[in-house]
């Protein structure tokens, strides 16, 4: 029976005992881990759910630890807690060390075109500052881990949706469309299918490349994944050349069409319906709503992608 407490009784071996029984899938691994007992980890839990009146986990002996929906609950909140603490003394010795003197962002290529002036009006703003910025494509899981890992301050990518991906903020969505060579034969029909689209090989991002990975939930959203492959490539010169040429349908951001430079001789196809569009979300710290810089660079960026 939980008879609820005052929060002043909780500890913060708790809350770290919590979080990482959650994180290692067992009250035995997360053990293990610690180097302690399991029947210390399960009275830390105990008195934890004591304190807050509730819950946290279906117990099954020797199954893994499964949240119940307050535990899920809790364990967001515990997770910001915990990133608050962890970043306090980084914080505060970075402040007297002057290690702040950096800023380190992770931006898909695309992005920069409606960041780009933002990031060097920031740049202009703080000389003292070493802003870097990283156009490595990875994953949101990859990004989430180096932001936790202060390796990155701030994070942009594209996915299709926010399910199955890390704590985010959704920041802008970005239209796609179906690009053909302008001597295509879907270039010139008035009502392009789905089926027209299946028919037609597809010349895109290599397998790896997490753009390819939301492109193609958007193919499948719109009924027309699974056209055979025309080419793969990270390269997207080799892309463009192999679409102009003739050789397949591109899917490409539906502002491209207004860039001569990067869609000439490439025409938007008159698909039945509009594709589903693209998110671009945001990645950063939870404590980093307390730093100044920070704060200041993603309320800069963020201006810049809600007006670009």
């Amino acid at each position: 029976m939980y008879h609820g407490g005052p929060v002043s009784g909780f500890t913060l071996r708790q809350l770290e005992i919590f979080a990482q029984v959650v994180e290692h899938g067992s009250f035995r691994r997360c053990a293990d881990h610690l180097g302690v007992s399991q029947v210390s980890v399960s009275e830390h839990v105990r008195e934890l759910e004591n304190r807050l009146g509730a819950k946290l986990f279906d117990r099954a002996a020797g199954g893994p630890a499964t949240l119940t929906r307050d535990g899920e609950r809790a364990y967001r909140r515990v997770s910001a807690i915990l990133a608050d603490l962890n970043d306090l003394s980084w914080e505060i010795a970075g402040a007297r060390s002057g290690t702040r003197s950096r800023l380190r962002i992770a931006i898909h290529p695309y992005i920069m075109r409606y960041a780009g002036d933002a990031i060097a009006e920031f740049k202009g703003l703080h000389p003292e500052v070493n802003v870097t910025v990283d156009f490595e494509l990875m994953m949101p899981e990859v990004l989430h881990q180096r932001v936790q890992d202060r390796e990155l301050d701030v994070a942009y990518f594209f996915t299709f949706d926010a399910q199955g991906i890390p704590p985010s903020e959704l920041v802008r969505v970005e239209p796609l469309a179906i690009f053909v060579a302008r001597s295509h034969s879907l270039a010139g029909k008035q009502r392009v299918t789905a089926a027209d689209i299946l028919a037609t090989p597809v010349v895109g991002l290599a397998a790896h490349n997490p753009l390819r990975i939301a492109v193609d939930r958007a193919l499948e959203q719109a009924g027309c994944g699974g056209s055979p492959r025309a080419l793969e490539a990270d390269e997207y010169g080799l892309i463009l050349t192999s679409a102009q040429r003739g050789d397949g349908f591109v899917c490409m951001f539906e502002g491209l069409a207004k860039d001569a430079a990067q869609s000439a001789d490439l025409v938007p196809v008159n698909f039945e319906h509009p594709l589903p569009a693209l998110q671009m979300r945001q990645i950063a710290r939870h404590s980093a709503r307390h730093d100044p810089l920070i704060n200041e660079l993603i309320e800069s960026v963020g201006r810049a992608l809600k007006t670009g």
